[in-house]
């Protein structure tokens, strides 16, 4: 099989695109870190001072068309945080995008007590206003959805 891939697989792959420039953000955050609201501003800092930093190619952030941060990004909701959006438009210059994973709810619908929540990906412009957004179709069982035959179970649990 490696040697199959070493074969298949050049050595520098590398595409280009005229115009495009990623800067494809890794934050190297402890699991249950990303996931505790506390964290939230200490996480946004971290993001935005990455994403901020010369590349390894001496460019900074002004040069970048794309930054790129990572799935489950934030520890809140992001299309409800109006001071998380401002941060991001400050860090992207114009004609700049992020794009980036992020819970997105719905409210609720009529009849029902809570609203709806999307594993989605988010493309953020230089004004802070989320131009795009793609909710996950098939979600990984147990990594972002509970199944239901186990879901009952444990509410007959807790119940008797």
């Amino acid at each position: 099989m490696a040697a199959f891939g070493v074969w298949r697989v050049p050595p520098h792959p590398s595409a280009t695109v005229e115009g495009v420039r990623l800067r494809i953000m890794q934050p190297n955050l402890p699991q249950d870190a990303k996931f505790n609201p506390r964290n939230r501003d200490a996480i946004m800092r971290r993001y935005l001072a990455l994403s901020a930093a010369p590349g390894q190619d001496g460019r900074g952030p002004a040069e970048v068309t794309h930054f790129i941060w990572p799935e489950s990004a934030f520890p809140f909701l992001l299309h409800r945080d109006p001071a998380a959006l401002a941060q991001i438009s400050a860090l992207l210059s114009p004609g700049s995008v992020l794009i980036t994973g992020a819970a997105r709810m719905e409210p609720p619908l009529p009849g029902e007590s809570d609203g709806r929540f999307f594993n989605a990906i988010q493309v953020i412009d230089g004004q802070g206003t989320i131009i795009g957004s793609y909710d996950k179709v098939h979600l990984v069982p147990f990594g972002e959805y509970v199944p239901q035959f186990l879901e009952t179970l444990i509410r007959g649990a807790r119940a008797s």
